[in-house]
Formats: structure tokens, sequence, C-alpha cells
């Protein structure tokens, strides 16, 4: 796999657009010049920026962990876009494109041979980009993008830490994978078990409560109530029925008294008004009384006048004026006299008459009276018959109430014998049903039993797999075969950097100092050749500091070229950044020549640095020159003459726009 190209623009201190050519460009130093800041030497100029574009372009994450608008040009104010065009093992053209607007989210594009392969989902996209490229970020960053924060100082780690990066090179992440896997596996039979265990324990403490209970007591004692309670039952049935039998002998006929009622009904006493209203007597009496009271005006009458004519004297009238005389006034008396004299006897005659009318009225009268009483008598000698007969009736009537409520209530309590006869001892179904459950839960409790060994050897053999694929099985067995390899693959560089004096050995298992007893690690030994022909082995944190970090960074490089060499493609292509820094000079020439080495298998090899002292061995510079806060891309090509960091005079600006 070949990365051909990297094209930025307005990316971190790059304005503009930038090319770069990666492929066939030999062993090549890159350097740097901070013409804003020259105390800061090559600090800051942007020559690993170029790099961190690459790792950002292909991968998406944001270099040294920096927020993500900090790769957006701030003199720009444009887009942020980065291209790596690559070429793959069969010829195919890759290219990715990824952008960046500030304060916007990160965008992706993905074309292969031309036809764009970018998926809707961001993250879809990057696995299919990682897919093409045949690794992930951390395996581009040991086989490819080597820098300084890439180290895995796997001397210096410790012994989870060693098993971490060894897991990362031997490719044993699968492993953790599949114990991870187990051990999210176990967990549901765990839980499965440990409720059928709770469960179990509840069902046998549930059989062990009804084991307890005892019913033939209650069965006993609730039979012998029971027919206590039917034999009174029995006994007050009998007492209503004998009561309904007397009630019925002694029930009158109600028949015959509503006959006599009947009777005394239709023979109610009446009193006849009419044959006492005598209207012709009574009109004789009102009219003899009516004559006698006119028989007696007409006497008061010639009484008035005698009364007057005596009170007048002789001489004129006073009325008609003539004149009266004594004779006049004796015969006008005389004629009145026997007027009232005639008037009085009609008077007495008219009198006699009304009262022997008035005599026939009272006698009538009289007689009515007497009917009347007569009547009253019977009329109260009939009431007096008629209450009688009606309390016979009531008397028959609240008998036949009785009688009723009396024989209703027999039945009822036939009814109730009936059902209290028919009853079922309760406490037999409660004891039926006891046993009834003791069965099922006795089944239960041997389902559960065999649910417990099912999850109990689901448990166990998931607990074997979690066991077996963790440090001290599958990955010890793992490692035990892949330790020659990781030492070959150590020593290769050891040998480099220390000229072959020293070697190592890696172990993984330690013999405890006090206890003997062998423990699981990854232990590193050290050993060196004296020049009297002798061998030293030191522990590797009591050798010098040189010495130390020569075969820290031996190891790392070499566990490095151990996962590039199993990743699914090979790249013609390595970038090594701050690979001087913290070397002394015999350790920096030991550098130099691992490069010769490199460049003999890489057609690229870049090597990002500020230290000017051995770039007259590197076939190629390229200087990353920041001015006004701009970076530019300058190349120069070596002629294996050491010459100035600063010489221009062969240099060409790679800057298009």
């Amino acid at each position: 796999m070949l990365i051909e190209k990297i094209t930025v623009q307005n990316y971190g201190a790059f304005y503009g657009e930038h090319e770069f050519q990666l492929d066939c460009r030999g062993l090549t130093l890159v350097m740097g010049i901070n013409d804003d800041e020259p105390r800061m030497n090559s600090n800051g100029s942007g020559k690993s920026t170029l790099f961190d574009a690459l790792d950002w372009a292909l991968f998406g994450v944001v270099p040294r962990k920096d927020h993500a608008d900090s790769i957006v040009n701030e003199e720009s104010g444009k887009d942020c876009e980065v291209t790596v065009e690559l070429c793959g093992e069969d010829g195919e053209h890759i290219m990715v494109r990824r952008y960046r607007k500030m304060g916007k989210a990160n965008g992706v594009m993905f074309v292969v041979n031309g036809v764009e392969k970018t998926a809707l989902d961001t993250k879809e996209t990057q696995r299919l980009i990682e897919l093409a490229l045949g690794m992930d970020r951390d395996v581009f960053h040991a086989a490819v993008l080597f820098g300084q924060m890439d180290l895995f100082r796997f001397a210096d780690s410790t012994d989870s830490e060693r098993m971490v990066i060894l897991t990362k090179i031997l490719q044993l992440s699968e492993v953790d994978e599949w114990q991870a896997r187990a051990k999210e596996l176990v967990a549901a039979p765990n839980a499965e078990l440990r409720a059928v265990e709770h469960a179990k324990i509840e069902t046998e403490g549930a059989i062990s409560s009804l084991e307890g209970i005892d019913y033939s007591v209650k069965i006993t004692e609730w039979d012998l109530g029971h027919a206590a309670h039917v034999d009174e039952s029995k006994t007050a049935l009998a007492q209503a029925i004998m009561e309904v039998e007397s009630l019925r002998s002694e029930l009158p006929d109600e028949a015959e008294i509503k006959a006599r009622w009947d009777a005394l009904q239709s023979a109610t006493p009446q009193f006849d008004t009419t044959r006492w209203l005598d209207a012709e007597l009574n009109n004789q009496h009102a009219g003899a009384r009516a004559a006698s009271e006119v028989m007696h005006r007409e006497w008061q009458a010639a009484k008035a006048v005698i009364t007057k004519m005596e009170s007048v004297g002789e001489g004129q009238c006073s009325r008609c004026g003539q004149i009266v005389t004594a004779e006049h006034l004796a015969t006008e008396l005389e004629s009145a006299q026997h007027a009232e004299i005639d008037a009085a006897e009609k008077l007495l005659k008219a009198n006699e008459a009304a009262q022997i009318i008035g005599g026939q009225v009272i006698a009538r009268d009289q007689a009515m009276n007497e009917a009347q009483a007569a009547f009253q008598t019977q009329q109260r000698e009939h009431a007096q018959s008629v209450s009688v007969v009606n309390a016979e009736l009531l008397a028959a009537q609240q008998m036949v109430v009785r009688l009723n409520a009396v024989d209703q209530s027999a039945v009822r309590m036939q009814e109730q014998l009936n059902t209290l006869a028919s009853a079922v001892n309760p406490y037999r179904e409660q004891e039926e049903e006891k046993a009834r459950l003791m069965r099922d839960l006795q089944g239960k409790v041997a389902r559960l039993s065999a649910q417990q060994v099912g999850y109990q050897e689901q448990c166990d053999l998931l607990e074997f797999w979690i066991e077996a694929l963790g440090a001290k099985g599958l990955k010890s067995y793992i490692l035990d075969s892949r330790l020659q390899e990781m030492t070959d693959a150590a020593n290769e560089w050891v040998k480099v950097l220390t000229g072959g004096t020293i070697w190592i050995r890696f172990e993984t298992q330690t013999e405890g100092r006090s206890t003997k007893k062998l423990s699981n690690k990854i232990n590193i030994r050290v050993f060196r050749y004296n020049p009297d022909g002798t061998i030293t082995e030191r522990g590797y944190r009591s050798w010098s500091g040189g010495e130390k970090h020569r075969v820290s960074l031996a190891i790392d490089f070499g566990l490095s070229r151990l996962i590039a060499a199993r990743a699914k493609h090979s790249y013609d292509i390595l970038i090594l950044d701050e690979l001087f820094k913290h070397l002394d000079q015999s350790g920096r020439e030991a550098i130099v020549e691992m490069l010769q080495i490199l460049k003999l298998e890489k057609t690229s090899v870049f090597v990002v640095d500020h230290d000017s002292e051995f770039q007259g061995a590197f076939e190629n510079r390229v200087f990353v020159r920041k001015t006004n806060g701009r970076s530019m891309i300058h190349e120069e090509k070596s002629e294996g003459t050491t010459s100035d960091a600063g010489t221009e005079a062969h240099a060409a600006v790679r800057q298009v726009g």
C-alpha cells in the first residue's frame, strides 16, 4: 500500500493549499525554521503538523487531544480540508478527503477508483476507510506514523500495562473480546442461577410451612359442629311444622265470617224520614197560624179605632172640618165596638183552629221522635254485631298471616337444612388443596433443581472459558508460543542500537525471591557481553539512563515492527518523529545506522527532528518554515554534504494558489 500524496488547505499554520509527495522519497529529514520565534528553534514551525494532517485525514481524530477547531487556520476563516491519495496493492486509486468548517462538524469523502463510497453515516464511512487501509489508528501509529507520543515504553510499563501492549502487538484483542463476551454471557446464567436458587429456597420454605399445617383436628371439630348444627336445625324445623299444623287446626272459617259480615252489611237499619214528612198537615198548620195572625192584627186594629174614637171630643174635626156631635160619636163608637167584638170572635176561632192543627203536628213529631229513638237503638245493635264480626274476621286474617309466616319460615328452615346437610367440610378441601400444593411445589423443586444444575453447568463452562481466555490461560499460551518471535523482533534493533553488546530475553514467569513461587507476568532480562568475555545480567531499571533508553527504544521499535508485519497491508512508508530525542552521541549514531537499514526496506522514510547534526546522512531534506504565522514547505536535495538549515538556494516552494 502506497501513500502517494497529501494536500492540505488552511490546516493549522498552513494557509492556503499545499501539496506534499509522500511516495518514493527515500530517506528524508523534515526540519523546521520558526522565523516568528527564533528562540523556539524549530519548535512551532509546523514540521509535525504536516503528518498530523495525514493522521486526521485518515482517522478523523484531532492530534494531541486538542479541541476540534484548533486544526482550522484562523487567518483563512475558511474550511479546513486535507486530501490523502493512496495506491492499493491491487492498483486501485483511493482518495480520502476530510474537511471542517469552524465551529461545525467534520465531513469526510471516500472515493475508490473514481467511485464515491461515502456512507450516510460518518462512522460507517470511517469503518469503510479503515477496512480499505487494513488497519485502525493504533496500528497506523505503530506501523507508519511512529511519533514520540506513540512509544510503547514497554520496558518502563507495569505488568498490567505490558499485557495491554502485548495484547495489541500479538492481536490478542479477539481473545479479550471472547473473554469479555464470556463474562457478558455468564452474567445471564449467573442471574438465572441466583433467581432459581432463590426460588428453590422460597419453594422449599413454602413446603416446610405446608408440612407444619395439620387439618385433622379442624376437620373433626368441624364435623362435630356441623352435626350439632344439623340437629338444631331439624329440631327447629319440627317445631315450626307443629306450629303450622296447630294454627291450621285453630283457623276459623273465614268464608262463613265473611258471609255473616256481608249479611250484616246488607241488613243495615234505614230510617225512612219521608213517612213523617206530611206536607198537607204542615200546610194546614201554617195556614191556621197565618189566619190567626191576620185575625189578631184585625182585632188589634179594631181596638186601636175604639181607643182613637174615645179620645176624640165634640167640635170641629181637625181632618175634615165637619162638626162632630155626641150622637155621632156614640154611633161611631158603638159601630167600632161591634167591629172589635166581631174581630175578637174571629181571632178566637182562628186560634182554636190553629191549636187543633198544632196538636196534630205535636203528636206527629212525638211519634217521629219515638221512631228515631227506636232506629238509633237498632242501629247501635247492628253496629255492635258488625264490630263483633269484624273482630272475628281480623283475628282470622291475623291467624292466616301468622300461619303463612310460620309456614314460610319452615320452608326456609327446610332449605337451610338441605344446604347444611349437603355442606362439605372446608378443611377437607383445604387438606386436599394442601396435598395438591405439596405435589406442585415438590414438582417445582424438582424442575428448579434441574434448572439449577443446567445453569450451574453453563456458569461452570463459561467460568472455565473466562479463565481459559484470561492472562493465565490462552493468552499465556500464545505469549509462550510467540515469546521467541517477540525476542527476535526486539533484539534486531537492540543489536543495532547497542553495537551487539546487549541483548534481551522475554519471560512470562518469574520466581518470587522469598516464596520461590512462579507468577505469570512479562519480565525483561537484559544481558551484556563484557570486554573480559564474561556476561552480566541485571534488571532493566538498574542500567544507566542512556543504556536504558536505547534498550527501551529498541524494544518499542521492534514491537512496533512486529505490529506492522502483522497488519493486513504492508505500507512502503515510515514516519519517525523526534527519533534522536534523549539520546547521547553514540545513541544518535546508532539511530543513523538503524535508518540506513530502514531505507533498504521502505521507499519513503521520513524523520521529523530539529537536530541538524546528521542531516548529511539523509538523501533529501524538507524544511517547514513559519513566517508571519504561515507555514510553507521547502524541499532540498542533499548531495552528501552538510548544509545550513537556513539555505534556500535550491529550495522549491510547494504552494498552490
